[in-house]
């Protein structure tokens, strides 16, 4: 019988011979080289060491490194003495000793961005206190300098609409008609007003801080878990994350209302042959009310006319304003009393 190894490509007749080899340098060296160039000991030695079998003999393979023999004591003998199984549990706790370094220090460079980050920000916002403190008692400089833990804004619930008047074909009414009495962005403002509108300014994220260009400073996230205060001109970010929303979903509500309309006018021509001519009159009219409406919010009117009504209510006090700004801060090397003067 010829034993083979193909990963030196030596052959032997002694199977003795073939043991000594494989303690030999020569192989230790070749199965490394062959390790580090194909990534895994079992593929390597499954692939390129093995026994010529001429009779066609059964054959007895070792699952840890390939080794292959038709004599099932020599399996036996080899399992022994086999290093394959143990060289690669070490070579799997290395790569996960390596992955785990690695992950911890994935983790410990986002920790180390972030405090920068975090550091940053404030120092930016210590810079822009800075640069706002000589303009006295302006909406900014007071929202920077007392109302930094207020909440961030966030979208508008527009789904609350729909509670806001109950049934949906009673909001929809109510809509048209304050749509043709010129009043829809009042409707919408006022609702929108409950929401964002507070009585404790620490809860508020919007505030007016020039009414005549409809600019406002907003609370908004800018990063994770960290928000700022921002300027807003023309409203830019209060159409953002309320109005367009908001007129979104009414959109949708009158766009869905408007097919019930339809159907109901379809019935009604074939539910008769003579239909109550007041009852397609008042179809006809509502179908037409609803497009005009379609039409104002598609073209954006209704967003800029809600934008303009509801700045005014965002203005802060001017007498708090007065009074967070006129604090006076006691110099602790001084006690002269100015009370007494």
């Amino acid at each position: 019988m010829t034993f083979l190894c193909k990963i030196c490509n030596y052959k032997t007749e002694d199977k003795s011979n073939l043991k000594r080899h494989f303690n030999s340098m020569r192989h230790q060296k070749n199965i490394a080289s062959y390790q580090l160039s194909f990534g895994g000991l079992t593929q390597t030695n499954k692939k390129l060491t093995s026994f010529v079998n001429p009779q066609g003999d059964k054959s007895y393979t070792c699952t840890d490194c390939g080794f292959e023999t038709a004599f099932s004591g020599s399996l036996s003998r080899h399992k022994r003495t086999c290093t394959a199984k143990e060289m690669n549990k070490m070579k799997l706790q290395f790569e996960l000793k390596n992955l785990k370094e690695v992950s911890e220090l994935k983790n410990e460079i986002a920790t180390t961005q972030v405090d920068f980050l975090k550091n940053h920000v404030e120092l930016l916002r210590s810079m822009l206190i800075a640069s706002t403190r000589g303009i006295k008692g302006t909406v900014t400089s007071t929202a920077l300098e007392h109302y930094s833990n207020n909440p961030p804004i966030s979208e508008i619930e527009y789904m609350r609409l729909n509670s806001y008047i109950k049934p949906k074909s009673k909001l929809v009414d109510e809509m048209i008609c304050a749509f043709e009495h010129n009043t829809i962005h009042e409707f919408l403002g006022a609702f929108i007003l409950t929401i964002y509108k507070k009585k404790n300014y620490n809860e508020q994220s919007i505030f007016a801080s020039d009414v005549s260009r409809l600019s406002y400073i907003v609370k908004e996230t800018i990063y994770d878990d960290i928000s700022e205060w921002v300027i807003d001109s023309t409203g830019l970010k209060v159409k953002q994350y309320v109005i367009k929303p908001l007129t979104d979903h009414v959109l949708n509500i009158l766009k869905s209302y408007r097919i019930d309309l339809c159907n109901k006018a379809t019935d009604l021509n074939t539910g008769s042959e003579y239909p109550d001519v007041s009852e397609v009159v008042e179809l006809t009219k509502k179908q037409n009310s609803v497009l005009k409406l379609i039409s104002y919010i598609e073209d954006n009117k209704l967003d800029n006319r809600i934008n303009k009504f509801i700045c005014p209510s965002f203005k802060m006090d001017t007498g708090t304003i007065h009074k967070l700004n006129s604090k006076k801060k006691n110099l602790p090397a001084l006690g002269f009393d100015f009370s007494k003067k």
